[in-house]
């Protein structure tokens, strides 16, 4: 049985110490809701905390957080039977653009700090998706408090004071929607785009965006350009769960929609992210149609597949493939080939080499850099290999097809 070490209060700026240096997110130690310690030294720590200060330490529960209108996380976790918090935060999944710094900037009310020392600060620390964030939360509650919460049980977590704040908040939303007329829609629109996505169907997800009627969203932000933006991160969630349902990697879908989301933030105004959620929805969908499975993949050959396609920059074998899902060489050699209709060994390059095409297309790297990044054994072989598939050499395809 797994023993739980708690921390002592006497340990705890040493825990706090190690998990910057592993995590380097912004973390700040407090003392009877008096800050005690910021682990990297730099005030603005305690400066960009300060203005969400209050409402974190006043808090009722053990766990919780706060989202900024800048989409900036913060969470704080109070240790049991002391009078000592954690807050991590800022944290965000993406680096904030020039006016989210301008806005970050006004709430500090601080002269002496610019967007310039802003900027270099949140490109000095890691971007954290919000799941991660939750579950770092609930890591640091687990080792502080011996407190075994997931991140279900947070959002499950009943404040009577703040439900009594949504019940108001909704109850004037709903009279005020139904007066002016203003009712949701999307709900459909919405079902019928990620049953396209799912099915890798680009002319019926094209025929849809053709005659796309007004659709009301609701107002989740106060503002028309953060509507527009939290619209997207919430479609772009939806749409990798359906691309992935319907079949493609997961690792490329995740980082496919974290490149999405991280352009959309550089971009303020409203026409210019719609067309970029548009022109998601159609890479979402091409890709599912280019990767789609046969409709009666085992769940083993389906890990297979995820399993490579995080890999395709290692010495990956057919052996590694097998030891991966616990199963012996010859028996996943032939299970893969009889659902795939390709040999497992050709599947493996096969994913190298699209891999291959990217950076072809949309990097620099060198045509050495690219055959060592892949693990091909030598760059004439990995030059002989993309010939035969592609008709082209390495060169001849990037002049062909750069962006």
């Amino acid at each position: 049985m797994l023993e739980v070490i708690v921390l002592y209060e006497e340990t705890i700026l040493d825990f706090c110490n190690h998990l910057y240096g592993i995590l380097n997110i912004p973390i700040s130690y407090y003392e009877n809701n008096m800050i005690s310690l910021t682990p990297s030294y730099n005030t603005l720590d305690y400066l960009l905390v300060k203005p969400y200060e209050k409402d974190l330490l006043s808090s009722k529960d053990i766990l919780s957080f706060l989202v900024t209108s800048e989409y900036m996380y913060y969470g704080i976790v109070k240790i049991k039977n002391t009078n000592s918090s954690i807050i991590i935060g800022p944290i965000s999944n993406t680096k904030p653009n020039s006016n989210t710094l301008k806005s970050i900037l006004s709430s500090l009310k601080n002269a002496s700090v610019t967007s310039l020392d802003l900027k270099y600060y949140f490109d000095n620390h890691a971007l954290i998706s919000f799941e991660k964030f939750l579950k770092i939360l609930c890591f640091i509650n687990f080792l502080c408090n011996n407190d075994n919460l997931t991140t279900d049980d947070i959002f499950g977590y009943k404040n009577k004071n703040y439900e009594s704040y949504i019940s108001k908040a909704y109850t004037k939303s709903s009279y005020e929607s139904k007066e002016n007329e203003n009712m949701h829609n999307t709900y459909q629109f919405e079902q019928l785009y990620l049953s396209y996505i799912e099915k890798g169907d680009l002319n019926g997800l094209n025929k849809l965006l053709r005659n796309k009627v007004n659709l009301n969203a609701g107002i989740i932000a106060l503002d028309n350009i953060r509507q527009s933006k939290n619209i997207f991160v919430t479609s772009a969630t939806l749409i990798t769960r359906a691309a992935i349902k319907g079949g493609l990697e997961i690792e490329t879908a995740y980082q496919l929609s974290d490149t999405y989301i991280q352009q959309m933030e550089h971009l303020n105004d409203i026409t210019l992210i719609n067309n970029l959620a548009s022109q998601m929805m159609y890479d979402f969908t091409e890709r599912v149609n280019s990767t789609k499975l046969p409709d009666k993949v085992s769940n083993i050959v389906y890990k297979c597949i995820q399993y490579i396609s995080t890999k395709t920059n290692e010495n990956i074998t057919v052996s590694d493939v097998a030891d991966h899902v616990n199963r012996s060489r010859s028996f996943i050699s032939r299970t893969f080939k009889s659902e795939m209709n390709i040999e497992l060994s050709t599947y493996i390059m096969t994913k190298k080499l699209e891999e291959s095409e990217g950076l072809l297309k949309f990097t620099d790297k060198s045509i050495s850099e690219i055959s060592n990044y892949l693990c091909f054994s030598s760059q004439s072989y990995f030059q002989n290999v993309f010939k035969k598939n592609y008709n082209l050499t390495p060169n001849e395809y990037r002049k062909k097809y750069a962006k």
